[in-house]
């Protein structure tokens, strides 16, 4: 579970980060940054919420002896992972997508994978 946890807190993190880099250019006014994160957040945010308690419950019910890191996420999460970075990465280079949109889809986006990073540490703590 530490290394499931790691995974979708260390890329939320750098999805925030990318997010408060954007911020600092956008030229948006802060009152639409902010409802755009809290949007973000809430569609995104109880996705991934379903998704790792999902994923807590599948990895709990493997036998210790068996658990290997790739069980953090069945083959097609892992799929998406890959098309989201990779259409992370169009967003960031194209000049048509406003910064400001980068700021708070990223801000928000990368708050709800931090979120759900977070089931996994609460699954460590309170064990069934």
């Amino acid at each position: 579970m530490l290394v499931c946890a790691a995974l979708w807190l260390a890329a939320g993190f750098n999805v925030v980060r990318m997010g408060v880099f954007a911020l600092k250019v956008s030229t948006f006014p802060i009152p639409v940054i902010v409802v755009g994160i809290a949007i973000t957040f809430l569609l995104f945010g109880a996705m991934f919420l379903k998704i790792s308690l999902k994923n807590v419950k599948r990895i709990s019910s493997l036998p210790e002896d068996k658990l290997k890191v790739w069980n953090c996420m069945p083959l097609k999460s892992f799929a998406i992972m890959v098309f989201m970075i990779a259409f992370g990465v169009f967003l960031r280079g194209s000049e048509s997508v406003p910064r400001g949109f980068i700021a708070f889809f990223y801000i928000g986006l990368g708050s709800a994978l931090s979120l759900a990073g977070c089931v996994y540490i609460v699954k460590m703590i309170w064990k069934d």
